[in-house]
């Protein structure tokens, strides 16, 4: 009886150990730091895509879409157009490095003149933008929590315990002409009323080279990577790679 007892000890002991050391080799431990565009322990995949619409990225090549970098331009009421991007998390297990902010939105008044002979026209401009370029600008609202991309540059660091949000997010956009109002005319003076938003803070610089980081959860591990987009003078984008730790 004392045997069998101590054989049944031995038994379970042995089968704990085995299942213990099992469930370690299944589960990956990645490093908590990543250098931005030179760390050697990534898989890297390179693009060169020219973005005219959308690209999915697959990430850890299991045949699901993580990420989609989508390009979209928007007409106002005058032709003009207005091009903007968006990266966009398409499930839960993916994550970009971003940061929760308190934004707030001014009022800028402006009033030009143009003179064409013996005409003028006078154009009042009311935006609401996210940024105060004079001291008479007046603040419109305050809004608590909004999500907003956090670019990285080449050899900066990305930590696990960063920032991240499953988000749509706004890369880039620019100023939007979203209303001409009400046009008067006084003798040979033409008065009228436009409207814009300018949300263009927080966004990608032009003509530089951003990374976008990123945090995916992956059977059990968490792995940290970037995506590597070059943003041109006019708005062009082109995505060079991407990289997950391995």
């Amino acid at each position: 009886m004392y045997l069998k007892s101590i054989l049944r000890f031995v038994v379970c002991f042995a089968i704990s150990v085995f299942f213990s050391c099992k469930k370690q080799i299944d589960t990956p431990i990645y490093s908590d730091k990543l250098i931005i565009g030179t760390e050697e322990k990534v898989n890297k995949t390179s693009c060169n895509v020219q973005l005219t619409s959308l690209y999915d990225i697959d990430v850890n090549e299991d045949k699901t879409n993580d990420f989609r970098i989508a390009f979209s331009s928007t007409k106002g009421p005058a032709g003009a157009s207005s091009p903007s991007l968006r990266i966009e998390c398409l499930n839960e297990e993916s994550m970009i490095l971003s940061l929760s902010i308190k934004d707030t939105t001014f009022l800028q008044k402006r009033i030009f003149q143009l003179i064409n002979g013996s005409k003028v026209n006078i154009i009042n401009t009311f935006t609401n933008s996210c940024w105060r370029q004079d001291a008479s600008d007046s603040i419109i609202k305050i809004t608590d929590g909004l999500i907003k991309i956090n670019p990285k540059k080449e050899e900066d660091i990305l930590n696990s315990s960063d920032e991240f949000h499953s988000k749509t997010i706004i890369l880039y956009t620019t100023s939007l002409l979203t209303k001409i109002g009400t046009t008067q005319t006084i003798n040979d003076t033409i008065i009228s009323n436009h409207y814009y938003i300018d949300d263009a803070c927080h966004m990608l610089p032009k003509q530089e080279i951003s990374y976008i980081g990123f945090k995916f959860k992956d059977s059990g591990s968490e792995r940290m990577g970037w995506i590597k987009l070059d943003i041109g003078e006019f708005y062009t984008t082109k995505i060079s790679e991407f990289a997950i730790q391995k």
